[in-house]
């Protein structure tokens, strides 16, 4: 069987207080995009091991064939510990470390290949509880709403209206990624030496901008060069940017088709990593 998983944008990321179980409470409106990834697993004869995992792709070099792998570690929690044989493909063609959800998009996705491969082996809120477990995102890909406010530690989703189709460009500096886990333990300690005070005046345009993304001011701290990006986007007419998840990814909003077009050229002309995609929403 064979399923698209989808990635996500965050337009806005608030962190919260850290829980006991090591997890952050957010509250962030994400919604998907129509870069994908292809996922392909089927049962088989043979006996089940790591070598039945295949991966290719542009970024197939960056997936681990260990329990790290979000694939094999959502087979794992549904069967316990104790699959059946299967053979599974990955096609990969979300980056890694981009902010947009790919590996926590595949793990929800393994889960819907199985529950309907093994329609009998968990029932649906047992399935819910395992996204939860398997990531802080995967909630939202197993739900499948287009566009949802999603709180709590990533587990509870709440749908939001559709709209039309947005066009979007994603883009980063080449061979630059993030790591969530590492992201989130630089904003915890930049909270704890940073005084929290309210503007005494309004914020400017772009302070505005950066208020949308709690993880923004954290990797300007760590990585200047991106300061440069930042200024092109907010140089860019007609458009609204935002930085997704936790980076690497910067995305730019289009009204107009021709201007996504245009802006794709002059950012790949300058030697960023770009894609030009769409909303899910209709």
């Amino acid at each position: 069987m064979k399923i698209l998983c989808p990635a996500k944008v965050n337009h806005t990321l608030k962190i919260g207080k850290k829980m006991p179980n090591g997890l952050h409470e957010i509250k962030s409106e994400m919604e998907m995009i129509d870069l994908c990834d292809e996922l392909e697993i089927k049962i088989c004869k043979t006996k089940s091991s790591l070598s039945h995992f295949s991966c290719s792709g542009k970024y197939a070099s960056y997936i681990p064939h260990n329990k790290e792998n979000s694939i094999l570690r959502a087979i794992n929690l549904f069967f316990e510990g104790n699959p059946p044989d299967f053979k599974i493909h990955l096609e990969k063609n979300i980056p890694v470390g981009s902010g947009l959800g790919g590996g926590s998009s595949d793990a929800a996705g393994t889960l819907r290949i199985l529950q309907k491969l093994f329609p009998k082996q968990c029932t649906k809120k047992k399935l819910t509880t395992m996204a939860q477990n398997l990531g802080s995102d995967v909630s939202f890909f197993w739900e499948e709403c287009a566009r949802a406010e999603v709180t709590g530690t990533g587990e509870k989703i709440h749908p939001l209206p559709s709209s039309s189709p947005q066009n979007m460009l994603l883009i980063a500096p080449r061979k630059f990624s993030v790591s969530s886990a590492w992201a989130y333990k630089q904003y915890d300690l930049m909270k704890q030496s940073t005084l929290s005070i309210s503007p005494s005046k309004p914020l400017k345009k772009e302070e505005q901008e950066i208020q949308r993304n709690d993880f923004l001011p954290v990797l300007l701290k760590h990585f200047p060069h991106l300061q440069e990006l930042l200024q092109e986007l907010q140089n860019v007419p007609q458009s609204k940017w935002g930085l997704s998840g936790s980076g690497s990814f910067f995305f730019l909003l289009f009204s107009e088709k021709q201007h996504q077009e245009q802006w794709q050229q002059i950012f790949l002309q300058k030697d960023y990593e770009v894609f030009s995609v769409s909303s899910f929403c209709s």
